[in-house]
């Protein structure tokens, strides 16, 4: 499983990662700040199982993502909001986050969102046969 975490610089995106590095190795997660690099990575062909993680940092970044809503159809996503207001979360849901929280919490909840997926995506795997490493 590989995590595309989205994550303009900002100081939340600080405490995402902290609460990220202790879940998974380095080998495991991309990091983009730009929506054009975001952009180029969904483009090229994935692998494993893709779970993204966005965190826009305004209403714009926010747009900026449901502008390539496209090459995110068919990843789960975990979408950490820039505020509460009611046009963000309307253009938030647009992207069909598997789970929504808010840049103001401490982010906890994704990292038991991500231990939840990675539980699943392992007992999928057991289901259809595959080994793992």
């Amino acid at each position: 499983m590989v995590f595309i975490i989205y994550k303009p610089s900002t100081n939340n995106s600080n405490k995402l990662q902290r609460k990220i590095e202790p879940l998974v190795s380095k080998t495991q997660v991309e990091n983009y700040s730009s929506i054009k690099d975001i952009t180029q990575r969904l483009q090229r062909p994935m692998k494993e199982e893709v779970v993204g993680i966005f965190m826009p940092s305004s209403e714009k970044d926010l747009s900026d993502l449901l502008s390539i809503n496209h090459l995110v159809k068919d990843i789960r996503i975990i979408l950490v909001l820039p505020d509460r207001d009611e046009k963000t979360i309307s253009i938030g849901h647009s992207l069909r986050p598997r789970f929504l929280t808010y840049a103001d919490g401490d982010l906890s909840d994704v990292a038991a969102v991500m231990i939840k997926m990675m539980g699943n995506s392992r007992e999928e795997q057991n289901q259809r046969g595959e080994v793992y490493a």
